[in-house]
């Protein structure tokens, strides 16, 4: 083996480990630096950056100077900002544009200048990345700075916008400089073409006219960048005479106008001062001149041009023109001017002054509308006048002529003049006249006497379109005291007047509404007088006058106009008045008035229908007289008929709890059914009643009339304080109800009806049921009545509460009955039960039975010529406790005979009939009257015999032998029967038999004649 060989190849072997280090490292240090380049290369956005060749240029001093055309700057670093030199070299347009706009960059364009870093030129910010801006805007020569930066500097981007600046020369207005009055640009008619250029450029123009005329302006072919104004001045200064602005882009303007000799001004510009057109508009002057008026100078009334009847044409020219016209009259008559063919520029108006003067105005005619024609129509008298036209407000004129007609029409005298005053009033009576109202201002006046009281018509007919025709009536014997009028405001329509008027003269006025018209031709005046019979019932126009009545009907009359009717009934007792008025003629709006008791104050007053329509009233009365009251309303109506007057007057059933109005005076009542009333109105029903333990009281009120809304108010215990409850539920004609757990004492229930304002005659029904058990204590004995006739309870008239049950199924009362005494049985059965009401004479015998359940009420009326009589109560189910009252009613008087008339044929010489109408009375235990009529010798009677509602009956008739002649006939309630007899006879017998009911029966006997056979 060769060492050193070896040992060299070490050393070669080391040597190219170092270089093979020493090249790897070289490489790495080249990696190294291109990775920084790289790094220095990069953003903070991480894009590669181009170098920005105009910067720095981020104000206005370091402002890059750029030739028009395009470059490609960029927003770079944040909050940078472009500022670039651009000059004008002449007058013209600039265009500033940039695109290619990086999407996170909103750009913002300002444009200052010229020769100015501050004076804003122009301005664009969509507020949009990435979005264009654009501007454009007229220019004069000179430099102008473009700002452009990011909106809020808060990006950038290495990415170039593109900037582009273009300038558009304009080429020279040749009526400029014409900015002002002072150097306006000389131009004549014909055709010109001037620009707005630059924004806010006026254009005035001077032009000379000779003759009078009409100019045409007109502005055409207006680029729609311009919005034009025209205003002409003049003449011979700066007022301005007209103008046109349609306020539209692009749109054209013209004006029309009169003119007259003398220079004017006409500027033409845009609305908007920032507005600016390269392009040219059409000036268009347009002179058209104007013959004269014939008529002219006649613009006031010292000038003003004397015509006839005729026709004529002048015309309204210039603007501000009057034309005045002079005609004469040689007598009274009408004056007729139109003025027809009107230009739709003039709005006419007609004025006549006159007679004999130019200022005294006689009417006009004006109808505001321009283009309408005019007329007037006028009455005139001798003398001369004077014809004023022009167009409203003195601010247009027309080339057209107008045609202007005048025609004068003399006036044939009125027969009935002079009666322009009540002292020369034309008398007349019922016919036909032909007056005239003529001239303006007429009126006429008439006058009629009148004999009897009646009713006088007066119509007016035939009446021209020109009247709006009235008629006044004064009177009596006066031309001041008004009477009635008509008036329908309407013209042309025929007025006419119909009153009841008393005896006397009476003055007609007729004229026309305002006194502002006339008319040639006559109207028709009617005149019709009708005599009236009088009303029997007269004078009753008063409550001293009043007329006395009683039930029954009436038929009366409202006559005259302004008549009221005044009745007095007087009313025995407490009960019911029913005043009712019916058949009531259509010119009648009829109202009641009711005042009392024993006063003219006012007690009920009803008006609720309407005109032809009936009237009723209902009221509750007191003992005493009362007035009726019956007029029309407004007292401004009347009738020749008659209307119906129908009065009733009933007594009411006393109520046989009162008199219970206050706590001191409580109706005692157990649990049971009660039948009392509200009546009269403002009537409070107060009752007790005693427990003595706790128990759940049911109160109910039921049956309540529809008239009455029921209030329940609970007192108690032991006091009349405090109030425990009180219910209503306000609704009329509803029931109420109280239910309470209540503890031992005793309490007080008020029954009233809410406004305490109504009344009802029918009963309504109380309830009280408690769950306590029933205690004997029958008719307030302590125990229980009597179970047969010998051991029957003896008590006086009153009220009186009882029980049945299963263990007392039956209970006997005895009372007392004076002669010819009729007494009221009063009973209403338990609440939860049924049974049997009994009633015997004194012998036992059985005068009625009647079944009743469930708190059932019945009243009997009873008499008998016995001392006394009996009452039983006989259980047929259920238990519970009855009511009873037992009251004095009436003594009877039979036909006036202060008793009973006897009950069979022997007897019946007592009462002895005679002619005229009488009155009777059946019922229980008085069930039979005969009465005796005495004839003369061949006298023949009608006798005639009437039911009450509660009563029908069997009638019979008997000759003196007691034989009967007419036989069991019978008569139904609140029916009539009649029979005409003729018996040839001594005497005849009369027989009534009660078959259900008992009531009052009316017998009256007339003499029909003597037989003369």
């Amino acid at each position: 083996m060769n060492t050193n060989s070896t040992n060299k190849k070490a050393s070669l072997s080391e040597h190219s480990i170092f270089i093979r280090s020493l090249f790897f490292s070289a490489c790495i240090l080249v990696m190294i630096l291109f990775m920084v380049l790289c790094l220095l290369s990069i953003n903070a956005d991480g894009a590669t950056r181009n170098p920005d060749s105009y910067e720095p240029n981020n104000d206005a001093q370091s402002a890059s100077t750029i030739n028009f055309g395009s470059v490609y700057p960029t927003i770079y670093p944040v909050a940078d900002a472009d500022y670039f030199n651009v000059s004008a070299p002449t007058l013209g347009t600039m265009t500033v544009q940039v695109t290619n706009v990086p999407s996170d960059i909103n750009i913002v364009l300002y444009v200052y200048g010229p020769n100015s870093t501050t004076t804003q030129r122009a301005y664009a910010n969509s507020n949009s990345n990435g979005g264009n801006e654009y501007v454009y805007f007229d220019c004069a020569p000179g430099y102008y700075i473009i700002r452009i930066y990011d909106y809020g500097n808060d990006n950038s981007n290495t990415q170039a916008y593109n900037l582009t600046v273009t300038h558009v020369p304009v080429s020279p207005d040749i009526y400029e400089y014409n900015n002002d009055f002072a150097n306006a640009t000389t131009i004549s008619t014909g055709s010109h073409y001037p620009t707005i250029f630059p924004s806010n450029d006026n254009d005035y123009y001077n032009i000379t006219f000779y003759e009078y005329g009409t100019l045409t302006i007109s502005v055409s072919n207006v680029p729609s960048a311009l919005n034009p104004v025209v205003r002409l001045y003049g003449p011979n200064s700066t007022s301005q005479k007209a103008y046109a602005d349609s306020n539209s882009y692009g749109n054209s303007e013209s004006i029309y106008t009169d003119i007259v000799p003398g220079y004017y001004y006409i500027r033409v510009y845009s609305y908007s001062t920032i507005d600016f057109s390269t392009l040219k508009y059409n000036l268009t002057i347009t002179f058209s001149p104007f013959p004269p008026d014939i008529y002219e100078p006649n613009n006031d009334a010292q000038n003003a041009s004397t015509i006839s009847s005729g026709y004529y044409y002048p015309t309204i020219f210039p603007t501000g023109d009057v034309d005045w016209y002079n005609i004469s009259f040689p007598t009274m008559g009408t004056l007729s001017v139109s003025v027809t063919n009107v230009s739709s520029r003039l709005d006419i108006v007609i004025y006549i002054y006159g007679p004999n003067s130019s200022t005294s105005s006689q009417g006009y005619a004006d109808s505001g509308s321009s283009g309408s024609s005019e007329s007037i129509f006028i009455q005139v008298y001798q003398g001369y006048y004077y014809i004023k036209v022009y167009s409203f407000g003195n601010d247009d004129f027309a080339t057209l002529a107008y045609n202007l007609t005048v025609k004068f029409t003399p006036v044939s005298p009125d027969i009935y003049e002079n009666n322009d005053n009540p002292q020369s009033a034309y008398t007349v009576s019922s016919g036909s006249y032909y007056p005239t109202i003529f001239p303006t201002g007429d009126i006429d006046w008439f006058n009629i006497s009148i004999e009897t009281q009646g009713t006088l018509s007066v119509s007016v007919t035939s009446v021209s379109s020109r009247l709006d025709i009235v008629i006044y009536i004064y009177g009596p014997n006066s031309s001041t005291t008004f009477q009635g009028y008509s008036d329908s405001g309407s013209s042309g329509v025929s007025e006419s007047i119909y009153l009841a008027l008393q005896p006397g003269y009476y003055y007609i006025k007729i004229y026309s509404y305002g006194n502002d018209d006339f008319a040639t031709s006559p109207y028709t005046l009617t005149i019709n007088y009708v005599a009236v019979p009088p009303d029997p019932w007269e004078p009753n126009n008063d409550f001293a006058n009043a007329t006395l009545i009683s039930s029954g009907t009436y038929t009366p009359q409202i006559f005259p106009k302004g008549d009221m009717d005044y009745f007095n009934i007087s009313c025995s007792e407490l009960g019911v008045l029913y005043v009712n008025v019916t058949s009531v003629p259509s010119s009648l709006d009829i109202v009641i008035r009711v005042c009392g008791p024993n006063s003219t104050t006012q007690r009920a007053y009803v008006d609720s229908s309407g005109a032809g329509y009936s009237e009723y009233l209902y009221i509750d009365v007191l003992p005493g007289y009362y007035y009726i009251q019956i007029y029309s309303y407004g007292n401004d109506d009347y009738s020749t008929l008659n209307y119906t007057l129908q009065i009733s007057y009933m007594p009411n059933q006393p109520d046989i709890f009162e008199q219970n109005n206050d706590f001191a005076n409580a109706s005692l009542i157990t649990p049971g059914a009660y039948y009392p009333t509200i009546f009269p109105t403002g009537d409070k029903d107060f009752f007790n009643f005693s427990l003595p333990s706790q128990a759940k009281v049911y109160i109910n009120v039921t049956q309540v009339s529809s008239r009455l809304d029921p209030i329940i108010v609970l007192y108690g215990p032991n006091a009349t304080l405090p109030v425990i409850l009180t219910v209503n539920s306000y609704s009329s004609g509803g029931s109420e109800y109280l239910y309470k757990e209540l503890g031992p004492g005793f309490y007080y229930i008020q029954i009233y009806s809410s406004g305490n304002d109504d009344f009802s005659t029918s009963p309504y029904k109380l309830t009280i049921e408690t769950n306590l058990p029933t205690m004997h204590n029958d008719a307030g004995t302590g125990a229980d009545a009597g179970n047969n006739f010998t051991y029957a309870t003896y008590i006086p008239f009153g009220n009186y509460l009882g029980n049945i049950s299963d263990e007392d199924v039956t209970d006997y009362y005895k009372f007392d009955l004076l002669p010819n005494e009729v007494v009221y049985v009063n009973f209403t059965s338990p609440v939860s039960g049924s049974c049997y009401l009994y009633i015997y004479d004194s012998t036992q015998y059985q005068e009625t039975s009647t079944y009743l359940s469930n708190s059932a009420t019945i009243s009997i009326a009873y008499s008998s010529y016995q001392p006394y009589f009996f009452v039983r109560v006989y259980r047929n189910s259920g238990s519970g406790t009855y009511f009873m009252n037992v009251t004095h009613y009436f003594f009877q008087n039979d036909a006036l005979s202060d008793g009973d008339a006897r009950n069979n044929l022997s007897l019946a010489n007592d009462p002895s009939l005679s002619v005229g109408s009488f009155d009777g009375f059946l019922c229980y235990g008085d069930t039979h009257d005969y009465f005796v009529y005495h004839l003369q010798p061949n006298e023949a009677v009608y006798v005639n015999i009437t039911t009450s509602s509660n009563l029908d009956i069997y009638f019979y008739m008997y000759n003196s032998a007691e034989n009967i002649v007419i036989g069991s006939t019978y008569v139904s309630p609140g029916s009539s029967y009649s029979v005409l007899y003729s018996p040839h006879d001594h005497h005849f017998f009369i027989r009534f038999d009660k078959y259900t009911g008992f009531g009052t029966y009316l017998i009256s006997v007339e003499r029909w004649g003597f037989q003369n056979d």
